[in-house]
């Protein structure tokens, strides 16, 4: 009895073709959750920052409304409005920069889907 070489066999456990499309096609799934995924936090992480960015403002309007001074350039201008102001503008910057990360990482997954 001689035995066929393993390559010969007709079937090899582990790699027939039903089992290796099941595998892909769970990477595939694994994959487009992780996606949805991190959108999802995106999205959630975009909506804290634009909550952030209004309780700035109205933090800012209380600080200047008891003073007389509007002007931020001016040396009377409250230092914790400064701060704050600069803090909303770096908020701004960078809601604006997921945004558009958001953006290109959309038009990326249709394509890889």
């Amino acid at each position: 009895m001689t035995q066929a070489p393993r390559s010969e066999t007709e079937v090899r456990s582990g790699f027939t073709p039903a089992r290796r499309l099941a595998k892909d096609k769970s990477k595939l799934l694994a994959g487009l959750d992780a996606a949805r995924l991190r959108q999802q936090q995106m999205e959630k992480l975009l909506r804290d920052l634009s909550n952030a960015v209004k309780l700035l403002d109205q933090s800012i309007d209380a600080e200047t409304r008891s003073v007389s001074i509007r002007d931020p350039s001016h040396f009377a201008f409250p230092m914790i409005a400064r701060t704050m102001v600069a803090r909303r503008d770096n908020l701004r910057a960078t809601i604006a920069a997921l945004t558009e990360e958001r953006k290109k990482s959309c038009l990326l997954e249709p394509a890889a889907a």
